[in-house]
């Protein structure tokens, strides 16, 4: 069978942010770096790397650019089957201890609008992501939503003794929140086209319009000072998944990041 490609576009950004009283103190800089780097006046930092994808981490080591293993080499013409690596995690880069999360968008490699319910519901029939649900606790996104949040709440190798789940001290770097995505071996020449804009698929009697060219993997991190909540609060959060005024960290993280800037 004359099996397509389908090229694929990911794409990876952070957005930081502290708690002052009530108040969100957000950045006053943003470059257009993959990597971004937000510093605050009280010295929050943090930064987001996928050395797998790109070859860069936070130690400034860079794989070659063009070496064939990397993620974003691969995504280039992706066959059925296909497995990349790419393997997103946070690190405190100031002297603060943080609480982190993700968010996980899937848009259109064409112009970045999110997929549409009945689009996902049809990715998720070709592609997956190895998500690590151990250490990140998913809070908001169905089966079928193109948004995912995830809140950190593993323990780092090196952490002190007595903290609660989820505290990332300085120079720690969060557990990856995944690293790999996985595409389906059974994928057919229809669902290839389907996945590259090139034309529609059925789905409950309806034709849902392809990918425009290609997929992308959209992801956003927020950092908050750790010793603005309580100790215990991420057993709440854990307890009670649904109930998102449990604590006051599930939704201002989930505003911020439904307010962080753009990256094209």
């Amino acid at each position: 069978m004359n099996k397509k490609k389908l090229r694929i576009a990911l794409a990876i950004s952070l957005v930081a942010v502290l708690i002052v009283g009530a108040t969100w103190a957000y950045l006053s800089d943003v470059t257009q770096k993959k990597k971004n780097v937000f510093t605050f006046s009280s010295g929050l930092t943090a930064e987001l790397y996928e050395p797998e994808w790109d070859g860069e981490d936070e130690n400034g080591q860079t794989t070659p650019a063009d070496n064939p293993d990397l993620g974003k080499n691969k995504a280039d013409d992706i066959l059925p089957g296909a497995v990349l690596p790419k393997n997103p995690y946070i690190i405190n880069t100031c002297n603060v201890d943080e609480f982190v999360a993700m968010k996980v968008t899937f848009r259109h490699a064409k112009d970045g609008f999110e997929l549409t319910e009945d689009q996902m519901e049809l990715l998720n029939q070709m592609m997956s992501l190895d998500i690590d649900s151990t250490n990140w606790f998913l809070y908001k996104g169905g089966e079928n939503s193109p948004i995912f949040y995830y809140m950190y709440r593993g323990t780092p190798t090196g952490t002190a003794n007595g903290l609660q789940p989820g505290t990332l001290q300085p120079g720690l770097k969060t557990h990856e929140l995944f690293t790999e995505v996985t595409f389906d071996i059974g994928i057919d020449n229809d669902e290839m086209n389907w996945l590259s804009g090139l034309g529609t698929l059925e789905l409950g009697g309806k034709d849902i319009p392809g990918l425009r060219e290609g997929l992308e993997i959209y992801i956003e991190g927020a950092a908050v000072q750790a010793s603005a909540f309580p100790e215990g609060f991420i057993d709440d959060i854990t307890d009670f998944p649904n109930n998102y005024d449990t604590n006051g960290l599930m939704s201002d993280l989930e505003d911020l990041l439904r307010s962080a800037p753009y990256f094209p």
